[in-house]
């Protein structure tokens, strides 16, 4: 038998979904008993390789969702409050790992799980301070992010599953499509 781990029991670290447009499709493939195995991933986005859920599990014992947010809403908004442990990977992170730069594996937008979330469209500041690094030092780097982290985090303002679809059904009926700052 296959371990379900509950959706609920795991935390965000987004402000609001990247993608809007996407959740449809994803809760119908839910929806034809279909699940988030590398398999199936590929299968269901053929334009590049999807991973494994990504889930940090800190020494507290807190989960949170590193990468599959819009899964984690759209397996739960199809009725179903689990994933198999086929669909998810879950890698032991410290706070501290979390709040800290680590170039060597692109970790540059620190910032405290506890308090804070990633704002949806990090990416962009993350590719910005990667090619900055070549002309800057690591610490000159350092103090970069810590000046601008406003760029790529903020408070955290919820903090489930069930917070992040709230948020999308809001957004659904006023007909906005495309909300990628803080909220």
């Amino acid at each position: 038998m296959k371990y379900k781990l509950k959706i609920s029991d795991l935390l965000v670290t987004q402000n609001i979904l990247r993608n809007f447009e996407q959740i449809d499709g994803m809760v119908k493939h839910v929806n034809r008993d279909g699940f988030w195995t590398t398999k199936e991933l590929n299968e269901f986005n053929q334009d590049f390789v999807e991973h494994l859920i990504a889930i940090s599990e800190f020494p507290d014992g807190k989960r949170y969702i590193r990468d599959g947010h819009h899964r984690c809403v759209a397996t739960f908004m199809s009725g179903r409050d689990y994933l198999l442990d086929s669909e998810y990977i879950i890698t032991p992170r410290t706070y501290e790992q979390y709040m800290s730069v680590n170039f060597d594996v692109g970790w540059v937008t620190p910032f405290d799980p506890r308090h804070e979330v990633r704002l949806s469209d990090f990416m962009d500041f993350k590719r910005l301070a990667m090619y900055m690094r070549s002309d800057h030092t690591d610490d000159e780097m350092i103090e970069y992010i810590k000046q601008n982290k406003f760029k790529y985090m903020c408070p955290r303002t919820m903090s489930s599953i069930t917070d992040l679809i709230s948020l999308y059904n809001y957004f659904s009926k006023t007909g906005i499509k495309d909300l990628k700052r803080r909220i």
